[in-house]
């Protein structure tokens, strides 16, 4: 801009201001005064402006490079953004000076003024997955824009026993985030890390009496817990023993009664079948020989099996009927249905023709001593009463006095009237008797 005159060519000293008063510039008659024009250059005004809010300002001269004001000088800021330059346009459009460019010559105006607007860009920063330990993946975010957190299918993530409830934003700590969540602003710049949250998958025990389920129970991956007891469960088997689980049915065992026992499975929800098995019982099988003799005295048998050979008992006068458990006739072929040990009781038929002998005795003529005078070989009913009226003789000129059994030599009791048939056939009853005497009157 114009600001005066000067008298010399090339000279910026203002000798006359514009339209100034003189006289007597020269003293020559016609003679010419040559002023030169001097020239300033154009100052203006550069405003800075974030928000709508003015911020600050430069001054600037034309024709002279300047450098803008920093945007950290006029403290511009904004959560999650990053300076970008500066628009010559309110609404931001347009092309941008970068920050602290030097610029000259914005305008031709002297005294104008220029306003720039702070242009912010949103950052970018990173999602980092962690599992484990280790990286997983990582997703590109923009601060202020919303984004789904990627699935964690299709991060190929896994932990074996367990599945995938969410991310956590401290490795160990709780759910912050779930699965595919939409999120933004996680972080303002840089890196966020989130961390997966695993929980112990849970399962079910089944537990089966053959094909009947008596119960079951609930189990957490990686938690030792103890089977059920086979106690608690309501089923009959009798002459078997509980052995243990078996994972098929029919199966053997492999796990015992009450085991302790974990990670049966590592599918979540998944249901483990149990199947009892059993050892069947044996027992001890006593005879009873009920009056005989038997030997061996016992015998072991197996339940649900047939009894086998039985030993066969002997009682002398008696015929054998059979063995019996209570009133059950049990054969070699019999199964074994009782679930304890048992006794087997013989039953006998009693025989009716057993052998007895009776014999007869007189006294001698001198009075001393006895003669067997007649032998009566005779069959009975064992066991049963012989009196001793039916079987005792009359014989002329003698007199019954006693009775002796068998080869006693002390005779019965005058009280005692009869006698039992002895099983083995050995019974012998001696009957004596005393020759009479008679006086003879002449």
């Amino acid at each position: 801009h114009f600001i005066g005159w000067s008298k010399l060519s090339g000279d910026s000293t203002v000798s006359y201001t514009d339209g100034q008063s003189v006289m007597n510039l020269t003293t020559e008659e016609n003679g010419i005064v040559n002023v030169h024009a001097v020239w300033a250059p154009n100052t203006y005004t550069v405003n800075y402006y974030f928000n709508n809010q003015l911020m600050g300002s430069s001054r600037h001269t034309y024709d002279k490079s300047q450098k803008l004001t920093s945007s950290s000088a006029l403290k511009i800021s904004m959560t999650g953004y990053y300076f970008k330059g500066w628009s010559k346009n309110a609404d931001l459009s347009g092309s941008t000076y970068n920050d602290e460019s030097e610029v000259n010559n914005l305008t031709t105006t002297n005294g104008g003024t220029i306003n720039l607007y702070a242009v912010m860009s949103a950052n970018a920063y990173k999602i980092n997955y962690y599992s484990e330990g280790k990286l997983a993946g990582t997703t590109n975010a923009i601060y202020d824009t919303a984004i789904n957190l990627k699935n964690a299918s299709k991060l190929n993530i896994a932990k074996t026993g367990y599945h995938f409830i969410g991310w956590a934003t401290t490795n160990g700590g709780a759910v912050v985030y779930t699965d595919g969540q939409s999120v933004k602003n996680l972080a303002t710049s840089g890196a966020y890390s989130l961390y997966a949250v695993w929980e112990a998958n849970t399962y079910t025990i089944n537990y089966y009496y053959g094909s009947t389920l008596l119960g079951n129970s609930s189990h957490i991956y990686d938690a030792t817990k103890a089977l059920t007891k086979a106690s608690s469960f309501n089923y009959s088997n009798p002459g078997h023993t509980f052995t243990g689980w078996a994972t098929t049915n029919g199966g053997a065992v492999v796990y015992t009664d009450g085991q302790s026992v974990k990670n049966l499975t590592t599918t979540n929800g998944a249901t483990i079948n149990l199947y009892m098995v059993f050892r069947t019982n044996t027992y001890t099988l006593t005879y009873n020989a009920n009056g005989g003799t038997v030997t061996p005295a016992t015998k072991t048998v197996t339940y649900g099996q047939a009894y086998g050979e039985l030993a066969l008992p002997i009682r002398a006068g008696y015929t054998f009927a059979g063995w019996y458990n209570g009133s059950t006739l049990v054969t070699n072929n019999t199964v074994v249905t009782t679930a304890s040990n048992h006794t087997l009781t013989a039953k006998w038929t009693t025989n009716t023709a057993t052998k007895y002998t009776v014999k007869h005795y007189i006294m001698n003529v001198n009075g001393v001593g006895y003669t067997l005078y007649a032998t009566d070989n005779l069959t009975g009913v064992t066991d049963s009463t012989v009196p001793f009226s039916s079987v005792k003789r009359s014989i002329t000129g003698f007199t019954y006095e006693k009775v002796l059994l068998d080869n006693k030599t002390t005779p019965e009791a005058s009280t005692v009237t009869g006698t039992t048939i002895k099983g083995n056939g050995d019974r012998v009853i001696n009957f004596y008797y005393s020759r009479n005497k008679y006086t003879i009157s002449l």
